[in-house]
Parts: C-alpha cells; structure tokens; sequence
C-alpha cells in the first residue's frame, strides 16, 4: 500500500495572494496535480493546510485534493482554524487504511499567536486507549514533529509535550512510524525502532539546520511517498519528490517535472561516471 504524505500548503483566501513570495494557490495545483503519477493509495495532509484559516482555502483545498481521485485525510496545523477546517472534509481521528491504522492527532492549539504544538492529556489517554486495544499496525499522524530539531530557532515552536507522546508510543511495538510537517523539510530519523518522517512543504522550504528562520529558495516543494507491507504494516520504502513550479503566468501546470531524490541521485551518479569514463 502507498501513502503520500503532504504537508504545509498554506492556501489564503485570495488565489492572487502570496506567502513569501510564493502563490500557494498555484504551488498547491501543480504539486497535487502530480501526485497521482505515483499512485497512492491514500493521501494524508499533515496540517497548515490554510494560512489564513479562511473558509475559501479550505473549499479549494478539498477540491484539489478531491482532484487526485484517491481517499484522504488531513490534520490541523499551526496556522489551521477548525472550525471552518472540519465543516468541509472530517478530521478523523482514525483512518483504516487496510495493513495500517493510521492515527491521526491535533497538536494545533487553537488559540491565536501560538506556533507551538500541545496535544494534551485527553488526546494523549485516548491515544494510549486506542494503541492498548488495537493489534494491528499503526502509523501515527500530527502536525509538530516529535524531536528535537537541527534548526534551533524551529524547537522554540515545537510539540511541547513530545516526551508525553513518546511515553505512550514506547509502550507499544506494533506502531510503525510517525508522519509529520511544520518543519517545511523532509526528515527521516528513527527513535526506538519508530521511523518518524517529514515530507517537504508544498509551499517555501525552510533551510534544515539553520539556528535562525531562513528560507531556502533554491529546494522545490514536493511531497514524500510511503510504501507499507500489505502483510506487515512495515514501512518498506519512502522517498521524497520534487516538483519544479512552471511560471505562474503560464497557467500550465503540466509543465512541472517530478522526480524523486533517488532519481536525482542515480542521474548525478550516471552524470559523473561519464565524466570519469571520458
């Protein structure tokens, strides 16, 4: 089975407005428009769906995402408001996806001004509830990574209650991985046999490593692929995919040009074999 993790696409109201110097409308057509060359089972947006929490980014993001022509789910984030958020798709709590269950939490807080994460003690008991009564595999789901972070400046805004979390999900071996955004990044790091996975922004990429904000205008926005074991509910193989934005005056999102980071990898590694042979 095959996940596409996206994360942070920070829609607005306004098709014409920018977020940093980016359209989030167009970047939003042209990466979701080439998601299903890859054939997904399933989609899970892991919050900032919106920047503004306005009904009309919501409405143009379900209809997107509707575009795709595959189930999926989504979370809030730090910039989401629910309502509207939960008035035009469910932010369902779980989601049976077959070998997995994908579990999906709030670690919005839904209070103006806040960028970190909280996900509190009812959703942390009806989390440990849920793994304590389930044998199957699981994948949990939340906006706010739960680590600490290359980017210094990014912890100041991190899930608060990560060491909570990680109390719960320790207890239990039949969790697969924990699937993230917020970082507008993709990381793959591992804690105690539990794979915890960022995909980048479809928005502006944030710079890894960084001790203050910075964006880093030169990597493209994409989304990250997930393959998990129909027997196992392993998760057997994940990359992630760029996507080049054609010129939004253009109007033709077909344009774009996907490829995954191995891809680009094997290219380069061809690309200096030639040189080397001649």
């Amino acid at each position: 089975m095959r996940i596409v993790q996206l994360s942070d696409i920070h829609l607005l109201a306004d098709t014409e407005g920018q977020v940093r110097g980016h359209y989030p409308d167009w970047h939003a057509q042209v990466v979701l428009g080439k998601v299903p060359e890859y054939a997904p089972d399933h989609i899970v947006v892991v919050g900032d769906i919106s920047d503004d929490g306005s009904e009309a980014s919501y409405e143009r993001a379900k209809r997107y995402l509707n575009g795709c022509g595959v189930p999926w789910s989504w979370l809030p984030g730090n910039h989401d408001a629910e309502p509207p958020m939960s008035t035009f798709a469910p932010m369902a709590a779980a989601v049976d996806l077959g070998p997995v269950e994908l579990l999906q939490l709030d670690s919005h807080i839904n209070d103006e001004g806040h960028e970190e994460g909280h996900l509190g003690e009812d959703q942390l008991q009806w989390l440990d509830e849920r793994l304590r009564v389930t044998t199957r595999p699981v994948i949990v789901a939340l906006h706010h990574p739960p680590l600490l972070l290359p980017s210094r400046w990014m912890n100041d805004i991190a899930l608060e209650d990560r060491d909570s979390l990680w109390e719960i999900l320790d207890d239990y071996p039949h969790v697969r991985g924990v699937l993230a955004g917020h970082i507008h990044y993709p990381l793959d790091e591992e804690r105690d046999g539990v794979r915890v996975l960022t995909a980048p922004a479809v928005i502006d990429q944030f710079t890894p490593g960084s001790d203050v904000f910075e964006v880093d205008e030169q990597a493209l926005p994409g989304f990250r692929i997930i393959d998990v074991s129909d027997a196992t509910g392993e998760i057997e193989h994940t990359e992630v995919v760029r996507v080049s934005i054609p010129d939004r005056d253009s109007g033709d999102a077909s344009a774009a040009v996907a490829s995954s980071e191995n891809e680009q990898e094997d290219a380069a590694h061809a690309i200096a074999e030639g040189d080397a042979q001649a």
